[in-house]
């Protein structure tokens, strides 16, 4: 996280109640302000930028479950071994 910093934000806080920004250090530029409410810790902001800045997860070789031969298709069959009043579906 090197080029940010959390700052108490002045416009977005009360007396009572500091509100954080996250700040890129060379510019000065708000980069993430909590959709415009700030940060109520600077832990959480630190963690939501953390967050947000991580790179994207490699794409793993697993078929999407659209792709797949009866996916989200549910089975018709008993799933009762006996033919139990419990269960569910006859």
């Amino acid at each position: 996280m090197s080029g940010v910093r959390v700052v108490a934000s002045a416009a977005l806080s009360s007396n009572f109640d500091k509100r954080y920004v996250v700040v890129d250090e060379a510019t000065g530029e708000v980069v993430d302000d909590a959709q415009g409410c700030g940060y109520k810790s600077a832990q959480n902001a630190h963690r939501a930028h953390a967050y947000k800045s991580m790179p994207p997860k490699k794409n793993t070789n697993e078929t999407p479950p659209n792709d797949r031969p009866n996916a989200g298709v549910l089975s018709t069959q008993n799933s009762c071994s006996t033919s139990s009043s419990r269960c569910s579906m006859r």
